[in-house]
Parts: C-alpha cells; sequence; structure tokens
C-alpha cells in the first residue's frame, strides 16, 4: 500500500517536469537552433581552412612581438594589443609548428562576433529577429577566414558589449562601457569609431559624470598612444591625400552601399534597406534626442569608420572593398536599429509561446539556408586560395631553413611574407621552432611539389623516358605520360634520397609541379613504368 502511494505522489511531479520540460524546448527552439547553426558553422569553417598555413599579417605580427614592449607599437597604423598579445603567446606555445591554434582562435573571435549580437538584441527585438542579424553577421558575403583579421572582429566584438553598456545606467554599466571601449581601442583603429558612437550617445542621453569619464578615459589614452608612437604621415602621402570634402563624400558613399551587403550583394534590396534605415532614423530623432541617441550615436560610427578608412587607405580601399572593413559597417548599422530598450513584442514575434517559437525556428531555418547557400562559395573560394598559399608559404620556409638551398639573407620572399627577407625568416622560424623532416620529403608532404592527375591521353611522339634521372631546372612544370603502364614518380632536389610524388595511372596525362623557392639548386626527376616527360615549362 505504502508503495502504491508513493508511486501515485510522484506521477503528478513527472508529469511536470515533462511538461516544463517541453515547455522550456519550446519556448527556446530559437536559441537551441541558433546556437546548433553557430557551431555547425565554425566547425565547417575549421575544416575548410584545414590547408591554409601562416599568411601575410601573421607573418609581419610575428616578427613585430618579438620583443614583449613592441606589442604597444603601432601595427600597421592600429593600436593591436590585443592580437598581438595574443600572437606572441600561441608562438610561445605553438610556434610555427601548427596552424590549428591560430585558425581556431581567428574563428572563435568570428562567432563570437554574431553571438554577442544576438545576446544583445534577443532582449531587445525577441529571438527571432536577433537570431537573423547575427545569421548576417555570420555568413556574410566575401568571407574571409584569416586569422591575421581578427583585430577587426575584436574591436567589432567590443562595439556591440559597449552598444550594450550604453544603453543602461549605473555604475556596472560605466564599468562596462570603459572596459568594452578600450577593448575596441586596443583591437583596431575600429575603436575609434566605436569611441566616436560612445561620445554621440553620451551627448544624446545627457550622461552622467561617471559615464563621461568611462567614456573619456579610455579615447583620451588611445591618444595619448597616437599623439607619443604615431609618426606623422610622409610629405608625398599628405600631398596626395584627397581633400577632406572628397573624403567624406566618399565616406557617405560607401556608407550608404554598405547596405547592399546587408542585402547579399542586390544593390536593389539595398536600396530599399537604405530607405527603411532613413526613415527609422528619422522617426527616431522626432521622438527626442533620447530616444535617437542609439541610432545617431552608430550612424556616427558608421560614418567616421568610413571617413577614417579613406583618410588611411583611399589607396588601398577596392570596389568592392575588403569583406572586414564591410564586416564591420554591417555591425555598426545593426547596432543603430536596436530599440533604446525593450519593446513589446506580440507573442509570434518574441518566441514566447510555443507557436511563436516554430514560427521563428522556421524564420531561423530559412534565413539560414538562404545566407549559407549565397555564401558558402565565397568560403569554399577562400579556402582554395589559401589552401595554394599555405603550399607555398610552408614550401618556402622548409628552403629557406635548409642549408643545401644556401638562400642568401638578403633574398626578399613576396607577399605571402610580407617582403621579410629570408635572413628574418629564418630568424623566426628557428626562435619559435617550425616543422622539421627532409625538405624534399616535407615538399611532397606539404604538397608543395604536387602531382596533377590528368584525363587520358597518348603520349606525344617526342616524349623523354625517365628510367634515368633527369635535370629539369630550378623551377618547372612538366607534362608526364605513362604510355606503358602505371608509373611512380620521384624526384629530389635537396637531398640524396628520392622521394616519391606520386602515381600516375596507365594511359593518363599527368603535369608535376616543382616550384623553384628561391633557390639556385636543380630538380632531379624518374619514374618507373616507362614514364616519360613530353615538355617542360620553366
Amino acid at each position: 500500500m505504502a508503495d502504491s502511494t508513493v508511486l501515485d505522489a510522484s506521477a503528478p511531479g513527472r508529469a511536470d517536469a515533462r511538461g516544463g520540460s517541453r515547455t522550456w524546448l519550446a519556448t527556446h527552439a530559437v536559441d537551441i537552433a541558433f546556437g546548433l547553426v553557430v557551431l555547425a558553422s565554425a566547425a565547417y569553417f575549421l575544416r575548410v581552412t584545414r590547408e591554409s598555413w601562416f599568411f601575410a599579417d601573421e607573418w609581419a605580427m610575428a616578427d613585430q612581438v618579438r620583443r614583449t614592449q613592441d606589442i604597444v607599437d603601432p601595427y600597421n597604423g592600429h593600436l593591436s594589443v590585443t592580437i598581438l598579445a595574443l600572437y606572441r603567446v600561441l608562438l610561445e606555445l605553438f610556434g610555427f609548428t601548427t596552424h590549428v591554434p591560430y585558425r581556431i582562435a581567428g574563428i572563435v573571435s568570428l562567432v563570437a562576433v554574431p553571438v554577442s549580437m544576438y545576446l544583445v538584441a534577443r532582449r531587445r527585438v525577441g529571438a527571432p529577429a536577433a537570431a537573423v542579424m547575427g545569421l548576417i553577421l555570420l555568413w556574410f558575403p566575401g568571407i574571409s577566414l584569416e586569422p591575421g583579421g581578427l583585430n577587426h572582429s575584436l574591436s567589432l566584438l567590443g562595439a556591440i558589449v559597449c552598444g550594450w553598456a550604453l544603453a543602461g545606467r549605473g555604475r556596472r554599466r560605466d564599468a562596462l562601457v570603459a572596459a568594452s571601449l578600450a577593448f575596441a581601442l586596443a583591437s583596431s583603429g575600429g575603436g575609434v569609431a566605436v569611441a566616436v558612437a560612445a561620445v554621440v550617445h553620451s551627448l544624446c542621453s545627457r550622461a552622467t559624470r561617471w559615464r563621461w569619464l568611462a567614456v573619456l578615459l579610455p579615447s583620451a589614452a588611445w591618444f595619448t598612444w597616437w599623439a607619443v608612437f604615431v609618426p606623422p604621415d610622409a610629405e608625398e602621402v599628405q600631398r596626395l591625400r584627397p581633400g577632406v570634402l572628397e573624403l567624406a563624400e566618399d565616406a557617405v558613399r560607401h556608407a550608404a552601399e554598405s547596405f547592399r551587403f546587408l542585402a547579399l550583394g542586390n544593390r536593389v534590396a539595398g536600396g530599399v534597406l537604405l530607405v527603411l534605415f532613413t526613415v527609422h532614423a528619422v522617426w527616431r530623432v522626432r521622438q527626442g534626442l533620447g530616444a535617437a541617441a542609439n541610432v545617431l550615436a552608430w550612424t556616427g560610427a558608421l560614418l567616421f569608420w568610413w571617413f577614417g578608412l579613406f583618410w588611411s587607405r583611399w589607396l588601398l580601399i577596392g570596389d568592392p572593398p575588403a569583406f572586414r572593413y564591410e564586416w564591420v559597417s554591417a555591425g555598426f548599422i545593426l547596432l543603430a536599429v536596436l530599440p533604446p530598450g525593450p519593446v513589446t513584442l506580440p507573442s509570434w514575434a518574441s518566441a514566447s509561446t510555443r507557436k511563436g517559437a516554430m514560427l521563428g525556428l522556421t524564420l531561423v531555418v530559412l534565413v539560414g539556408a538562404v545566407l549559407v547557400q549565397s555564401v558558402r562559395t565565397d568560403a569554399q573560394e577562400f579556402a582554395r586560395i589559401h589552401a595554394a598559399i599555405g603550399r607555398s608559404t610552408r614550401g618556402q620556409a622548409a628552403v629557406v631553413l635548409d642549408t643545401n638551398a644556401a638562400i642568401p639573407d638578403g633574398v626578399k620572399l613576396g607577399f605571402n611574407f610580407v617582403h621579410l627577407k629570408a635572413g628574418q625568416l629564418r630568424q623566426l622560424l628557428n626562435r619559435y621552432g617550425v616543422e622539421t623532416g627532409e625538405t624534399d620529403q616535407r615538399l611532397v608532404a606539404n604538397e608543395a611539389v604536387r602531382l596533377l592527375s590528368g584525363p587520358r591521353a597518348a603520349a606525344p611522339a617526342r616524349c623523354r623516358g625517365l628510367a634515368q634521372p633527369m635535370r629539369t631546372g630550378v623551377e618547372a612544370q612538366l607534362k608526364l605520360y605513362a604510355p606503358v603502364r602505371e608509373a611512380d614518380i620521384m624526384i629530389r632536389r635537396f637531398g640524396t634520397e628520392w622521394i616519391t610524388v606520386g602515381n600516375l595511372p596507365n594511359g593518363r596525362e599527368g603535369t608535376l609541379v616543382l616550384p623553384g623557392f628561391h633557390a639556385t639548386e636543380q630538380w632531379e626527376l624518374r619514374a618507373t613504368g616507362g614514364a616519360c616527360a613530353a615538355r617542360r615549362q620553366l
């Protein structure tokens, strides 16, 4: 009887627990869906960039942070303490032996931006709208997954947190304003645009003394750094730079163009978004400066961002501008349209009911599918290009370290290394460590030397047999044939052992890529199975 009573008493509790769990899952469906999309996207970004390696800015940063005190020096004109400090730590821990931790840091910093946008917007406009805003920043046109550009991610992350803190009152919010603004200013030049937004917001909202201190102290610290550490522009740069009015016109035009990228590059849709944004801004201003503080602050940041870019890089801004420039612009626009505080939403828009949650979930799935389908090709193109760059830079690093290659210290290594010289690269690699092994084997393993299999093709009449070794010069691209049976293709350059590059099937044509890497030693080639070389391209 006692056992029966216990069972009867517990049954309602279990039913309530199950019902509560179902209710929680229903009302948090959008949160779960957005979280899963973010995790899946981060995993995809990590997988698709698996063949990339250290590139461009990463070498320049590694060269700068060899001395700890140089972390506060301008990097490409920016105060970039956060990314320089991060790279110094990663270099001390991992050196150049693996690129995985650097890629993880870059991807985490990138996805932190849409996640923070979602968390900030969720309480103001509801989970479905916040998820759309986050997804726009997660899958943005022209996406770049280069870790060396994460300083802009960090600056935008600071902007989003600062935007949330500015909308509130109290000492805790003031402290968060100061911390997030300092973080943005210490990450990249975009932090100055965040400071502009903070000043405008404080003016419009009649900020307290403590709020002004939270805004002005980090800003003053940045301007002090700028005055002390940043040298004046060269006279030729000052002479060639366009006038202020022309730069302002360019800034306004590109700020307006930014709405096109929010619409996946569609100019008509971008124009509609610009009109809606303008109507929203006018409506807020008519409600008073307090109500308009947010839209005025981040519109000011948007305009100042583009003006600053044109002031410092008017010769380098492409058409369309780089991903990082448009991405930061999109973040400022999304911050500008957020209401000053939480708004009352109908149940279908807030996902507070089961029906609203299902509608919100459907919206997230549809928007996510459209964005992924549209932007995935950009991510794949980025991965393809950087895989090729990665093969080249890894190969060059291996050759520079090989004493048999005898590359002089003064040889310039090109843009992939931001014009480092061979001697500088050797210093970096020897200090922090790099992949080890016999150079020829590493070149094959890293696919710097590659055998690309082609279609079925008969060998031409004049095709040199490779049963005996053949010298190919310092850089070559050879057409190979296997007219009799499948053949193993082997090379050597800096070592004494023959290294097998790959297998060429019977009756197939293949292309053997043999890069020079600034060395003067010639390649040697041989093959089994009666393979032959038709011609050589130096």
